[in-house]
């Protein structure tokens, strides 16, 4: 159960602010903020967007601190690599702005605008750049990172801004290969398990072939005989983080 986060060994979650953002008129949507440990006058950080999993969705603002956000709070990770970890929680229930990050069949088009995925892709775009207006937010290195439903995310969020993001880490997602010219430029590394019966592992085979066909080079680890819970090595990978914040925007 999520409340063993509290619990002894827990206390890592109270490095994580409880905020919501406005994003309209009777739109909210909860989120925790990771801040670097010091900041100083000129110093500015890297961003990280951390995308759930269908099964955390709710109004808590807890459940989607669940599955590999904690490799951002261990002391050495906040040492080696101080960061803003922005980690939003899409709301549960059905609607537009609700029931999961994208629509059931998104759509990019080529200028970056993309259609059915409701209202929550542009609202994680907002919060984003009202993260980057607030705090001393290096907009070179701002980085996406998802798992499962928020790993499909992750892939359509890059084919919507390739300006933005600096390096990808998609886990057990997916998207559409022909989105790939779009994002060819943008460092991914991805992860998925062999065995994955949730979310087939063919979904990030394809878009790996996509990439490369189009000239990307993304890294793309696959764990033989893992089932959907690939986020766990996934974030267990030692050299993970330093691959990630060694990114930059030209």
């Amino acid at each position: 159960m999520i409340d063993t986060l509290l619990g002894p060994g827990g206390e890592w979650v109270n490095l994580f602010e409880d905020c919501v953002w406005r994003a309209g008129p009777g739109i909210d949507l909860p989120y925790r903020l990771l801040s670097p440990d010091q900041t100083a006058a000129g110093q500015h950080f890297p961003l990280v967007l951390f995308l759930h999993g269908a099964g955390e969705r709710g109004d808590n603002n807890r459940s989607q601190l669940r599955h590999g956000v904690r490799r951002f709070a261990l002391p050495e990770s906040r040492a080696a690599h101080p960061a803003f970890v922005l980690v939003p929680q899409c709301p549960a229930g059905e609607g537009r702005n609700a029931g999961y990050w994208l629509g059931r069949h998104p759509r990019v088009r080529s200028n970056g605008d993309v259609d059915g995925a409701g209202d929550l892709p542009a609202m994680l775009l907002e919060l984003i750049a009202a993260t980057m207006a607030q705090y001393p937010v290096d907009p070179r290195r701002v980085y996406i990172t998802g798992i499962s439903m928020g790993g499909f995310a992750t892939w359509a969020l890059m084919a919507m801004r390739p300006d933005l993001f600096a390096a990808s880490v998609p886990v057990c997602g997916g998207g559409d290969p022909g989105w790939a010219p779009r994002m060819k430029d943008i460092p991914v590394w991805a992860f998925h398990g062999s065995n994955d019966a949730v979310v087939p592992v063919d979904y990030t085979r394809r878009m790996i072939e996509g990439l490369r066909a189009a000239g990307g080079n993304p890294k793309y680890t696959e764990y033989a005989g893992v089932g959907h819970d690939s986020w766990t090595p996934a974030y267990r990978e030692p050299d993970l983080l330093n691959w990630m914040f060694a990114q930059e925007m030209a």
